[in-house]
């Protein structure tokens, strides 16, 4: 079975955006992407999910990932990340994650953690 290639990018996350000042023309501009790529309920690839993620760290610091993690509210979080935010370690978070997609949605999510690090895989 082929990998799927696209990941869908949860409103959450481009709320946090905003409430950091990092607009999606910023971004934008930054990856050179198409517009399409940041739309409401689009899906983007492995290779346009990296690009996002290394635009924001040039705007956002190397600490980009935590403060959007802390300016996300409860409420407006999906709730696979829910689960994980109840965790003691990201190993744990990556098996909750999976453990809700296997009870609550039509995908799976595979996690495999090895000594040379972890491999998460969907379908």
């Amino acid at each position: 079975m082929p990998t799927p290639n696209r990941v869908k990018t949860p409103d959450a996350f481009w709320d946090a955006l905003g409430t950091l000042s990092i607009s999606r023309a910023a971004l934008l501009h930054e990856t050179k992407l198409p517009p399409r790529a940041f739309a409401s309920e689009s899906r983007m690839s492995t290779k346009q999910l990296f690009a996002l993620w290394e635009a924001l760290q040039k705007l956002g610091g190397d600490d980009i990932g935590l403060a959007i993690t802390q300016t996300m509210h409860g409420p407006t979080l999906p709730p696979s990340f829910l689960v994980a935010f109840h965790a003691k370690n990201i190993g744990e978070a990556l098996h909750r994650v999976a453990r809700f997609k296997a009870l609550c949605a039509p995908e799976e999510f595979h996690v495999a953690i090895g000594d040379e690090g972890c491999v998460v895989t969907t379908a």
